[in-house]
């Protein structure tokens, strides 16, 4: 295949692969907020400390809607503690620690979004002076309802289902999609747990293109899949569209009131009624940067050049 033909075909699949977005809802939510201390000086940078700005799951969009709406009019940071799904991982709560502690050393305004449970994790990871610093930071605790994008095999008799390891979201994906494969007459499903996004990535695609049916990720690998088969039009795979729920937290420290509430009101907007999960600039051309990166090596991987 000529590089130019490849690239379009690159192009095609990476598209197919953003409307994704376009297809999938937030369906709602909650939000609870503790407060904590304000900074009484305008900040002109701010440090977003997220997991990724290039792989964004539906349920993180109305929390990156809200906070780059919100931060506009000063210059952002984007610092990310989690590497994709191409890029070894060293461990997202190490990264996470030392990029927490070098933007406090920093005294940047800092904006953080985890897991719920993702701080209880780090804490002995951090200095005493880093944690005393974070006992001044607002918290917000969100809980969003959204739509999911995962897939099954047509047909077959035996079907293993990856996750990731210490996930809840990975372990209730694999359950339900347990639970379905029996129901569609599976007579062999076997689970594997993996620690990070590569190393599914790399134990995914390792069996080929035929693969595609036999090792079923409930990752946001699931969605490049999916996107792929409709790219090429490949038969025997069915999308399923699930409703999943999932909570965050978002921590600022070192920021002015008025930017905190503004990010609590495009919370409130964001969650109040169902809505397609369309991520807002600029980072969603950064999620087109990193899945098209993603489809590449995923063409490559399968052998569909």
């Amino acid at each position: 295949m000529r590089l130019e033909t490849l690239g379009e075909l690159i192009e095609a699949c990476t598209s197919e692969y953003m409307k994704t977005y376009n297809r999938l809802r937030v369906l709602g939510g909650s939000l609870e907020i503790l407060e904590g201390l304000y900074s009484t000086f305008r900040v002109e940078t701010v440090a977003v400390i997220v997991k990724s700005m290039r792989e964004v799951s539906v349920d993180e969009v109305p929390l990156l809607n809200s906070i780059i709406s919100a931060l506009t009019p000063h210059n952002i940071d984007v610092r990310f503690y989690e590497y994709d799904m191409l890029v070894g991982d060293r461990g997202r709560y190490e990264l996470f620690s030392s990029i927490i502690e070098k933007t406090l050393r920093e005294n940047l305004g800092l904006v953080a979004v985890t897991p719920y449970l993702m701080p209880v994790a780090i804490v002995s990871r951090l200095s005493n002076e880093a944690m005393s610093m974070l006992d001044n930071a607002t918290s917000i605790s969100i809980n969003v309802r959204y739509e999911n994008l995962l897939y099954i095999p047509e047909g077959g008799e035996e079907v293993e289902v990856i996750g990731k390891e210490n996930s809840a979201s990975s372990l209730d994906r694999i359950e339900w999609i347990k639970k379905e494969a029996e129901r569609r007459g599976f007579r062999k499903i076997l689970v594997k747990l993996l620690s990070d996004n590569k190393s599914i990535f790399d134990y995914v695609t390792s069996a080929g293109p035929k693969g595609i049916y036999k090792r079923i990720p409930v990752t946001k690998l699931a969605s490049y899949i999916v996107a792929l088969a409709r790219c090429y039009e490949l038969e025997g795979i069915d999308e399923v569209i699930r409703e999943e729920e999932a909570r965050h937290m978002i921590y600022t420290l070192n920021i002015p009131e008025s930017i905190v509430n503004s990010i609590i009101e495009n919370l409130k907007s964001e969650l109040r009624d169902p809505k397609l999960a369309i991520p807002r600039e600029p980072y969603n051309s950064w999620i087109l940067q990193g899945s098209r990166r993603v489809m590449r090596e995923l063409i490559r991987r399968y052998g569909l050049e």
